[in-house]
């Protein structure tokens, strides 16, 4: 079941993507084997281990189960981590509390001295400490690089005023420090639980993953207008956490969820509460936490919209000539798309052969008596209606032209019609004529 999603994921994933992957300890050995073999073992980064709970209890026969893994792979060698921000806990231990001496904030000393064993670095002179002491050593910065540090009010001469003398760094200027491989402080799955109750009001379903260890993974390796897949989407915590990253970190992330319409079963809270699939309880969540995010920050002006897809074969009909009866075949081949699709239906296929991003704006106008939309700001214009006669040519060409001089697009336009709407080809011919001669070269049919 893993290893064809996984291979797809390794195609899907940018030269310097990851892909984390979720696992207890009774499987992540054999997914261990499944990944060096369709990443490579040389693109392994860590195997992250995470407490899912805090509660010591018997649910097993001999080892209570407190932790689980986060497996990373990457694509290739291009990754890199980013620093996280240092942990209150850290903090507290690492750095000393401000004082008159050095006031803007938590600090801590670092030593400048150089290793005797070290060789070809290092600055020799003689530093005479407040209290009188004199250190004659190597020195990590020349001698006008230290006396700036000791005009700048940052070198610590120890409590005595004695000490080998050290520099000075605050907390608030550290850019991090590396992520490591045991999250202690990992958020649990009860807090997922809980995000899901406050969602829904119920615990409509059973492991969802909390929103906050999401964010932390996503802040690690992705940038601010990254696309960020998940695979197995569940109760949709994924796209939760990257709109709570866009909304509180002010990133722009997009999100991809692909989730089975797996039924919930009938005994289940969600089934009880009106969800018939997981599929149908991830869509609600997303709505659910666009509101509350709207609600509750007023002032944001960014995008909290989604849309949703279903897997389908192609609306065009495919060219399967019957080499003995080439006359009838032409002619059941004469209207191209398949019967009973929608007008969205043929209007995201042609988006995707296009190459447009599906989250692409999407404006809708009447002219003519004819919808006729327009996709990414008049990059691409389509009118799929069914029928176009001559007599309506004229203002259905005007229209889409005054349109297109409106919204001015940066590069060039293309027009599509469904080809057997026309009247016949002197509509069609009339139809390209009028918009070439305005500067819309680009005119196609399906």
């Amino acid at each position: 079941m893993m290893y064809p999603r996984l291979k797809i994921a390794r195609s899907l994933l940018t030269h310097d993507g990851v892909i984390f992957i979720s696992i207890d300890d009774g499987e992540q050995p054999n997914l261990r084997k499944i990944c060096d073999e369709i990443f490579g073992e040389e693109n392994f980064i860590s195997c992250i281990m995470r407490k899912r709970k805090k509660e010591i209890s018997s649910d097993s026969k001999n080892v209570s189960i407190q932790g689980e893994y986060v497996l990373a792979y990457a694509k290739s060698n291009e990754v890199s981590f980013m620093s996280e921000p240092l942990s209150e806990k850290y903090i507290a231990k690492t750095y000393k509390e401000p004082t008159r001496e050095f006031p803007e904030g938590k600090w801590r000393p670092v030593p400048i001295t150089v290793s005797k064993g070290l060789t070809g670095g290092g600055y020799r002179y003689s530093i005479t400490t407040p209290g009188g002491t004199t250190h004659d050593r190597l020195w990590a910065y020349p001698k006008e690089g230290y006396e700036r540090l000791l005009k700048s009010g940052r070198v610590y001469f120890g409590a005595n005023k004695n000490g080998v003398p050290q520099r000075v760094i605050y907390a608030h200027e550290s850019n991090g420090q590396p992520t490591t491989n045991y999250w202690d402080n990992s958020p649990t799955n009860k807090e997922g639980k809980k995000e899901v109750l406050n969602i829904f009001g119920d615990n409509v379903f059973d492991t969802p993953k909390p929103t906050a260890l999401l964010q932390r993974l996503i802040a690690l390796v992705s940038k601010e207008e990254d696309i960020i897949l998940d695979f197995f989407s569940g109760s949709c915590a994924t796209a939760h956490a990257v709109m709570k990253g866009n909304v509180y970190e002010k990133t722009k992330r997009k999100f991809i969820m692909v989730q089975l319409p797996e039924p919930c079963d009938k005994n289940s809270s969600a089934f009880k509460s009106g969800f018939s699939t997981i599929a149908e309880l991830g869509k609600e969540r997303i709505r659910r936490v666009i509101s509350q995010l709207s609600e509750d920050n007023l002032s944001y002006s960014g995008d909290l919209g989604f849309k949703v897809f279903k897997l389908e074969s192609s609306n065009i009909v495919a060219w399967n000539p019957d080499k003995s009866d080439l006359e009838n075949t032409l002619m059941a081949h004469s209207e191209h798309l398949v019967p009973g699709r929608s007008e969205q239906d043929v209007l995201y296929e042609l988006l995707l052969k296009r190459g447009v991003e599906l989250t692409a704006p999407i404006e809708e106008k009447e002219i003519a008596g004819k919808k006729v939309y327009s996709i990414g700001f008049g990059v691409l214009f389509a009118c799929l209606d069914k029928k176009i006669q001559r007599d309506q040519i004229e203002e259905l060409a005007h229209g889409i032209i005054d349109w297109h001089k409106e919204l001015d697009p940066i590069s060039d336009t293309q027009v599509v019609f469904r080809d057997s709407a026309f009247e016949n080809d002197v509509t069609k011919a009339n139809m390209t004529a009028i918009l070439e001669q305005s500067g819309i070269k680009h005119v196609r049919s399906l």
